[in-house]
């Protein structure tokens, strides 16, 4: 019987810290009846099972790793467990690990909603005493925009309220003595918050190998996020590539008339407005903004062009865009302006250069340079998973903003030419490749040669990101391209038509590229073709944008002030940081906001974790009564100030699955990391 290796996602929730601890247990590594159920399975979902076949995994997830132990009256049979549920619960059989293990298989590791049997055991609570005379708290009261969140939501947003301090300080503490938590060794960030990233490379110095799921306790910017963030990025991936995300840049108009539409005007190939007597009218004036509120309903691919009949206002059926104002100044009024606007009115930021062709420079509204000073920054998005053999480690992430837009895993993505340059031609110079994104990981190589704590002016940790997955090619004359089956391309190259897919490298193999390389997402062609053909026999070109994504990127190089002379593109914690936002949907964010205090929200973790000291609860207090917080102020330096929906009062007759409210966009508190760009 002929034996087939799955190679499985570079994806995982898995807790390698969490083994069993009694003699009695014995590591099965390999466990064959694990890799081969769990093979079968995974195939079967696929549809691509073949009977006589003897399949098996080329591993388990990261983290996950099984233990047997003889049977007490039967010590012949051997009884196994599968470890590294990121709750430290097991799995019994590969039949119970199956269905997590495909949830993971399709999610990208991300163990959000899993409907296992183990992630549905509701995890023991340690059990506390109320007195009877004591009042009701003040966060049992939710407040109405939580109304649908769950109960893990509506706790880290109630615990964020001023009410939620009173709740901390008013419920009696867990009986026993206070878990203390030796901080004395942790390395902090400038805000004195653990670095969770600083402490895993600690740890992986002692250790020598790490594999462990992210977890930034003490940060309430990481709290907030966990009951929302996941299931949103799910949400997004199942979503056309074609649907603006939050955070990102797009080209707009304010307004056209009845019946107008922005076309391609086949006399002088520039984008005018056409009216419907059919002919053209001029330019519209387009400005450049960032989305931070997507719409209730959900878009239609004829939304691209023309105004479709939606059930709501444009407050809800539209999109909320606030006019992106100057990373090199300290005035941000432009953010004030904001509309919600209809997607027919919207266009990707990354194709500047083909909307704006024929309009003059001096006749660009501001806010077109501020997008292209912006083109040369990156961000990472959920760091989530930390993993490493000394001196080198990765730290996988479920997203990376690259100029303009938000890139996750599971997108499909065009690389730029081999001959990469604005101006270059010849052979080489086109767009052929396109990487559907298996992995984003921030590597960090060298460790036992950088400085213990790189906030110093020794050697910095050499830090590169690096995107890894299946690559395509409609180029058939390079030497490693070979045969690729229509089963094997992701579905958004099968729209294409015309063109004929070869891989890039054997179907058991992937190529890993430098993030730099990435030219941006590659849109379904029947959005290529609304936006950019005249004629609907047309198909979609690859390459459209590139020569704007070079200019673009040079151009945000030589004047944004946050990238130094000597490095091409600027590395910002968050989106917020990389476009030098001062608000977002009229809340304050990062350095900007005023009420940021995460000493105190460390303090009140404390007390809710129950490992509070006394004196932890008295500054607590005392700051209440100094400086209350205001609500979403915990959150306001992150991403859950983009896309905040509950703004909107919902209107009558509308219903709002969970999805929806996973639409209150956060991201990650990163730690700092000197940028080392030497491949960029």
């Amino acid at each position: 019987m002929p034996k087939v290796i799955v190679p499985i996602l570079p994806v995982s929730d898995g807790d390698s810290s969490h083994v069993p601890n009694k003699p009695e247990f014995s590591k099965e590594d390999p466990s064959e009846i694990y890799l081969e159920k769990l093979a079968v399975g995974w195939l079967k979902e696929r549809g691509e099972y073949k009977p006589g076949v003897q399949y098996t995994l080329d591993r388990l997830p990261s983290g996950y790793s099984v233990w047997g132990r003889p049977r007490i009256k039967e010590p012949k049979h051997h009884d196994r467990w599968c470890y590294g549920h990121p709750d430290g619960k097991t799995f019994d059989s590969p039949n119970r690990f199956l269905p997590h293990f495909l949830h993971l298989m399709k999610n990208n590791g991300i163990s959000w909603g899993c409907p296992c049997t183990v992630c549905s055991i509701p995890t023991p609570k340690p059990k506390t005493t109320k007195p009877a005379s004591a009042a009701k708290p003040a966060s049992a009261a939710k407040p109405a925009s939580a109304a649908k969140l769950s109960t893990s939501s509506t706790y880290a947003v109630s615990s964020m309220t001023p009410s939620g301090i009173s709740s901390a300080l008013q419920h009696p503490a867990p009986k026993g003595k206070p878990r203390q938590v030796d901080t004395s060794t942790m390395q902090v960030d400038k805000e004195g918050t653990p670095d969770i990233y600083r402490n895993l490379i600690d740890k992986l110095r002692s250790k020598g190998t790490v594999d462990l799921p992210i977890k930034e306790t003490m940060s309430m910017d990481w709290r907030s996020e966990r009951p929302t963030l996941p299931k949103m990025l799910n949400k997004m991936s199942r979503q056309p590539q074609w649907a603006p995300r939050p955070g990102e840049l797009v080209l707009f108009v304010q307004r056209l008339g009845p019946g107008e539409e922005v076309c391609l005007d086949p006399s002088t190939n520039e984008f005018k407005i056409w009216i419907p007597k059919q002919k053209f009218v001029g330019h519209p004036v387009w400005e450049a903004g960032v989305v931070t509120q997507l719409a209730t309903e959900g878009p239609v691919i004829e939304d691209l062009v023309i105004r479709t009949e939606k059930r709501f206002d444009l407050n809800y059926s539209g999109y909320r865009v606030e006019p992106l104002p100057d990373p090199n100044s300290e005035v941000k009024h432009f953010s004030k302006q904001h509309k919600y606007l209809p997607l027919h009115l919207l266009r990707p930021f990354i194709f500047w250069g083909d909307f704006l062709r024929g309009i003059e420079e001096d006749r660009w509204h501001p806010t077109i340079k501020h997008g292209l000073t912006s083109m040369s920054t990156f961000s990472l998005v959920e760091k989530f998973q930390f993993t490493g053999k000394w001196p080198a480690a990765s730290i996988s992430c479920r997203g990376l903003y690259l100029g303009p837009e938000l890139i996750l895993v599971g997108d499909t993505v065009r690389l730029l030419p081999r001959q990469q340059g604005s101006g270059s031609a010849g052979s080489g110079s086109e767009v052929t490749d396109v990487l559907q994104v298996m992995s984003i990981k921030l590597n960090l190589t060298n460790l036992d040669h950088a400085s213990n704590n790189d906030y110093d002016d020794m050697r910095p940790y050499n830090s590169t990101v690096h995107i890894v997955g299946k690559a395509f090619t409609t180029d058939g004359k390079r030497p490693t391209a070979k045969p690729a089956y229509k089963s094997q391309l992701p579905a958004i190259l099968q729209g294409y038509s015309g063109k004929e897919w070869q891989r890039l490298h054997q179907a058991d193999q992937s190529l890993k590229v430098p993030f730099n390389r990435i030219l941006g997402r590659c849109y379904e062609e029947d959005a290529m073709i609304l936006w950019f053909s005249v004629d609907s026999n047309q198909v979609g070109d690859l390459g459209q944008g590139l020569e704007g994504v070079y200019q673009g990127r040079e151009y945000g190089t030589s004047v944004y002030r946050h990238i130094e002379d000597d490095k091409k593109w600027f590395w910002g914690d968050t989106r917020v940081e990389s476009l030098d936002l001062a608000t977002v949907n009229g809340y304050e964010v990062g350095d900007h906001d005023s009420s940021r205090d995460p000493k105190t929200w460390r303090k009140m973790i404390k007390v809710l974790e129950g490992n509070a000291a006394a004196e932890d609860r008295i500054a607590l207090k005392a700051a209440q009564e100094a400086r209350p917080l205001r609500r979403n102020s915990a959150v306001s330096s992150g991403w859950r100030a983009i896309n905040m929906q509950e703004q909107r009062s919902q209107p009558e007759e509308m219903e709002i699955d969970s999805d929806e409210e996973a639409d209150l966009f956060v991201n990650e508190v990163a730690g700092e990391v000197d940028v080392d760009m030497t491949e960029a």
